[in-house]
C-alpha cells in the first residue's frame, strides 16, 4: 500500500509540473514566425465558429497564403495553421483541437508533408516499421493534447527563469492569421533545384492520417482539399503523381500550383517572387498565389462571404488595418 501511494503521488506531482510548465511555455506575443506554442492560443482568440477556411501544413503554406487578403478581396475568413517540419499526425491532432471552437467549411492541406525521400530499413520490414511509427505518433499526439509542454519543448531554449513567474495569455490575437511574412527577394538562379528527385514515397504514415483526417472532415461537414503550393526546389512530377494518386483513391480534390504555375497564378515569376531561391514565397509571390486561391474559392467552390456579426466584422477590419500598416512599415 505504501508503494502504491508513492507511485500515485509521483504521477500526481509529475502531472502538476507538466501542466504548470505547459503554461509557462505559452507565447507572450504573436509574430510572423508562427511557432507551435502560438497556434493554439491564436485560434482561441478567434470568435467561435467564425472561420470558414483553414490552411494547414508546413512553412510552405504559411508563406504562400495571406488570409487578410482573402478577407479584403472576397470577404471570407481563413487562418493558416502549421509550422516547419510539420507531420501529418501532428496536423490531424491540431485539427481535432480546432474543431472544439471552429467549424470550417474547407480545409486545404499542403501535401508536401506527405511525400519525401524513402529510406528502406534492411532490418525491419516496412509494415513493422510503419506500425511502430504509427504507435509513436498516436501516443505522442495524445500526450501533446494533454500536456502541451511536449509539443512546445523547443521553446525552452528561448526561455528565462523569470518566465516562470510571468502570467501568459491563454488567447493570443494574431493579425497575421498564421501568415509568415517575408519581403526578401532571392531568385532561383542562386539556388540549386532539386526537382529531379525520383526516390520518393509516402512518409510518416501519411496515408493513414490523411484517411483519418478526411473522415473527420466528412463527419464535421468540411471538405478536405490537397494542395501543393509553389515550391520549385522541392517539387517533382513524381511528388505530383503520388499526391494525385492519393487524392484519387480518397475521391478528394487536388490542386498543384507547380504545374502551369504562370497560367494558374497571374504574373508569377520565380526570379522576383521567392524569398530563398525557390523554397518559400516572399510577400509579392504570396499575394499573387492568394489571388489564385481566391479565384478557386469563389469560382470553383462557389464560397459565399462569411456570415459574421457586426462585432466580428469590426475585429477583422481592425486586424486588416493593423496588418497592412505592418506591411507598409516593413516593405
Amino acid at each position: 500500500m505504501k508503494n502504491i501511494v508513492k507511485v500515485i503521488s509521483f504521477f500526481c506531482i509529475l502531472t502538476v509540473c507538466l501542466l504548470f510548465f505547459s503554461n509557462t511555455l505559452q507565447a507572450s506575443v504573436a509574430n510572423t514566425s508562427t511557432s507551435r506554442n502560438q497556434v493554439n492560443q491564436s485560434i482561441k482568440s478567434e470568435f467561435n465558429n467564425s472561420l470558414d477556411v483553414l490552411f494547414m501544413g508546413d512553412s510552405t503554406i504559411l508563406n504562400s497564403v495571406v488570409p487578410i487578403d482573402i478577407w479584403k478581396h472576397i470577404g471570407v475568413t481563413s487562418f493558416s495553421v502549421g509550422y516547419g517540419w510539420a507531420k501529418p499526425s501532428e496536423l490531424y491532432y491540431d485539427y481535432k483541437k480546432i474543431l472544439k471552437t471552429q467549424s470550417p467549411k474547407y480545409l486545404f492541406l499542403e501535401s508536401s508533408i506527405l511525400v519525401n525521400s524513402v529510406k528502406n530499413d534492411k532490418y525491419l520490414i516496412n509494415k513493422s516499421t510503419n506500425f511502430i511509427n504509427y504507435l509513436d505518433d498516436e501516443i505522442y499526439g495524445q500526450f501533446n493534447t494533454l500536456f502541451p509542454i511536449m509539443k512546445y519543448k523547443s521553446s525552452l531554449k528561448d526561455g528565462h527563469i523569470i518566465d516562470i513567474f510571468k502570467s501568459k495569455p491563454k488567447e493570443l490575437r494574431n493579425i497575421y492569421k498564421g501568415y509568415s511574412f517575408k519581403n526578401k527577394i532571392v531568385d532561383t538562379r542562386e539556388q540549386e533545384t532539386e526537382n529531379t528527385l525520383e526516390d520518393l514515397g509516402y512518409i510518416d504514415n501519411s496515408e493513414t492520417y490523411i484517411k483519418k483526417l478526411n473522415k473527420l472532415c466528412i463527419k464535421n461537414n468540411c471538405q478536405l482539399i490537397l494542395v501543393l503550393m509553389p515550391q520549385k526546389c522541392d517539387w517533382s512530377m513524381t511528388k505530383h503523381k503520388l499526391v494525385e494518386n492519393l487524392a484519387n483513391r480518397l475521391n478528394i480534390s487536388f490542386i498543384d500550383y507547380n504545374v502551369d504555375t504562370e497560367k494558374k497564378i497571374v504574373g508569377f515569376n520565380w526570379d522576383t517572387d521567392s524569398a530563398d531561391g525557390g523554397y518559400h514565397l516572399n510577400y509579392t509571390g504570396a499575394k499573387k498565389t492568394t489571388i489564385a486561391m481566391e479565384q478557386y474559392l469563389a469560382n470553383t467552390l462557389k464560397i459565399k462571404p462569411t456570415a459574421l456579426t457586426a462585432e466580428q466584422k469590426k475585429r477583422w477590419n481592425e486586424d486588416s488595418e493593423l496588418f497592412y500598416r505592418f506591411i507598409s512599415d516593413n516593405s
